[in-house]
């Protein structure tokens, strides 16, 4: 799957395994437990671009991306393909720790 999407972006000759980043250090506590910035993430794409994230790897993913610019890591000359896998429907399972008070508060009807 990578392979093929890169392709679309990325001549199969440029793309190489040693071009490819893989780091450990957003993984947090562990499989399934979402860092805070994780769920700031999750909040933050819904919020401005409408992208739900799932709360086990993705949101964990974009944390790192958006880490990595924030430290000028990556620039805008850099070129990121950022693969969301799905898993959204884990997002109901995680509502305690995604705070549901607010989505409630964009939900509510007015009464009037």
């Amino acid at each position: 799957m990578v392979r093929k999407t890169l392709s679309l972006r990325i001549p199969e000759d440029e793309f190489t395994a040693e071009k490819v980043y893989n780091t450990k250090a957003y993984v947090g506590e562990g499989y399934g437990i979402p860092t805070p910035e994780a769920v700031e993430m999750i909040k933050l794409m819904a919020r401005t671009e409408g992208i739900f994230l799932d709360p086990v790897y993705t949101c964990k993913a974009m944390a790192a991306v958006a880490d990595h610019i924030k430290k000028s890591e990556l620039t805008a000359s850099d070129t990121v393909v950022f693969l969301h896998t799905g898993g959204t429907p884990a997002l109901f399972a995680y509502a305690e720790e995604l705070g549901t008070g607010e989505l409630n508060e964009h939900l509510a009807f007015d009464d009037r």
